[in-house]
């Protein structure tokens, strides 16, 4: 039996590498952002307060970042990368070791689903009990559970996800887990137990993939597509354009926090505002990139 080595290496190239190539680069401006006031020295991030680094520090800083524990504020919500790549390996892999001890089918099923669920009642009793959270580890079983619910929905069930009535029971499901579990908070593994994370997992999964049927033939859906496709770009560059727009908003006398190193803007009044340039902004600026060299490539071909 041959080891998942295409399936691994083909999200190393899709997913590590990408936030490689991302997180050095900031990394490197580090000093540079706090010098034009990106960064705010007085405020504290991940428990430390951000300061000037020296040479060791950012040798330190970008060994942690190729070892899946990168924490940069303006890159905040990158931690899902290093957490998706980790937890489509881990799935990988525990897949072959099952099919490997067992050829029968249901068996291995049965397998994948025993451990995987053995692994994830571990990892949500170590947090909410012990207060125990291995760093990226414990999220990583948490989502590797996530996506086999995904897949067991998907694939096995053959769950076509165009029924109104089940799509309104779901909604109706999240809306209750929102407003009485006291929500889920992936990166540090918080949730109140694995029985209700993966019934509301599953209901949120089906009221999303409904709705995207729905709206899929028209421009809506047509609209979001085309965002969906650049949702590694938004979810990079979201809160630089979160930051810009704070400063611009500063300039002109409407938002006061400045300070912050990225505005939570669950509590702004200009939500949708932000939410438009939180978008539209990483967009422009990918398209610029693309745009431009492939402009001077056709120059250079016509003049030659």
């Amino acid at each position: 039996m041959i080891l998942p080595k295409s399936f691994i290496l083909g999200k190393y190239k899709k997913l590590y590498l990408k936030i490689i190539y991302l997180y050095i680069p900031v990394l490197l401006l580090h000093n540079f952002f706090i010098s034009i006031g990106f960064y705010d020295p007085n405020i504290i991030y991940h428990g430390v307060y951000v300061v000037q680094w020296d040479v060791w520090y950012y040798f330190k800083k970008i060994l942690l970042a190729l070892l899946f524990c990168g924490k940069e504020p303006l890159l905040d919500a990158m931690w899902f990368v290093y957490v998706l790549f980790l937890a489509l390996c881990g799935l990988s892999l525990l897949s072959y070791f099952a099919k490997k001890i067992c050829r029968d089918k249901i068996n291995y099923l049965s397998l994948r689903f025993f451990v995987l669920l053995l692994l994830v009642t571990v990892s949500c009793i170590l947090t909410k009990v012990y207060d125990i959270t291995i760093f990226r580890i414990s999220c990583t079983i948490t989502g590797m559970w996530l996506i086999y619910l995904g897949m067991l929905l998907r694939h096995y069930k053959k769950i076509t996800f165009d029924n109104s009535q089940i799509a309104m029971v779901s909604a109706l499901i999240a809306w209750g887990a929102a407003i009485t579990n006291g929500g889920l908070i992936l990166v540090d593994n918080i949730y109140n137990d694995v029985i209700s994370l993966s019934i509301t997992s599953c209901a949120c999964l089906y009221v999303i993939c409904f709705i995207s049927r729905t709206i899929s033939g028209n421009v809506i859906g047509k609209v979001l597509k085309e965002i969906g496709k650049e949702s590694f770009v938004i979810m990079a560059f979201h809160l630089i354009a979160f930051k810009a727009l704070t400063l611009i908003l500063f300039i002109f006398g409407i938002d006061e926090r400045l300070g912050l190193t990225y505005p939570n803007v669950g509590d702004s009044s200009l939500l949708l505002l932000y939410t438009i340039i939180g978008i539209f902004l990483p967009l422009l600026f990918v398209k610029m990139v693309r745009y431009i060299p492939s402009t001077i490539r056709q120059i250079i071909k016509s003049k030659c």
